[in-house]
């Protein structure tokens, strides 16, 4: 039941005014928050997108018929070469600790021409399908929206940008890792993983024949090595 106010104090102009300002400041505080609600919505949208394109762009994706890849991980150079749906990837740890993968649409193995030998590797993935990312955590689980949901709120997910070559380009951070994207392609080519610096370099329509002649295993011994291949 409501109490009647004592007539006097109801007309009060002090309290008229108290009151006044009281609902005045109800009135600010909820502007106030549907402006920061609209704010944060506007901003998760807009990281969402731009988040949801670089993982589009760079997880599983198909770069074309022709292209390279040089990537320096820690230093060390990873090459890629694609050309008439053959693989071939080398990570050159010095001239006499080479590692090739050959890659075809029917087979994968990898080889040591030091020793001599090579070895098959069970794929998980299409010729044509490559990675741009080098952390194993990112997948195409991750292209589901709940995923990326999960993500940006667990993660501190942040959109920036920053100057790289002497371009602008557009910064993705997730935690302890940070990625540079270039804007026109949406391509990551450099990325800071807790500390590991990865650089990354595309060059389409280079390869030729020879960069991704496979040799001929006769000449090779074979060794039975489990392995699996995802990239």
């Amino acid at each position: 039941m409501k109490k009647n106010l004592n007539p006097e104090l109801e007309n009060n102009e002090e309290v008229k005014k108290v009151k006044k300002q009281y609902k005045k400041i109800i009135k600010i505080s909820l502007i106030i928050l549907v402006i920061c609600l609209g704010l944060f919505l506007i901003n998760f949208i807009k990281t969402y997108l731009t988040f949801s394109k670089i993982m589009k762009s760079n997880i599983a994706i198909n770069l074309g018929d022709n292209y390279k890849i040089t990537t320096y991980e820690v230093g060390v150079p990873v090459y890629v070469y694609f050309k008439d749906n053959v693989k071939k990837t080398v990570r050159n740890e010095g001239k006499d600790n080479e590692f090739i993968i050959y890659q075809t649409e029917d087979k994968t193995y990898g080889i040591t021409p030091k020793t001599k030998r090579y070895f098959d590797i069970e794929l998980r993935r299409g010729v044509n399908e490559i990675d741009l990312i080098s952390s194993m955590m990112w997948d195409k689980e991750y292209l589901d929206f709940k995923n990326f949901v999960r993500v940006m709120f667990t993660e501190s997910v942040r959109i920036g940008k920053e100057e790289y070559n002497g371009k602008d380009y557009i910064t993705l951070t997730i935690g302890m890792i940070k990625l540079w994207v270039n804007p026109e392609t949406y391509y990551v080519e450099k990325e800071l993983r807790y500390g590991d610096e990865t650089l990354r370099i595309i060059e389409k329509d280079v390869v030729k024949d020879g960069d991704i002649e496979i040799p001929n295993l006769e000449e090779y011994g074979k060794d039975f090595y489990p392995m699996q291949l995802t990239r």
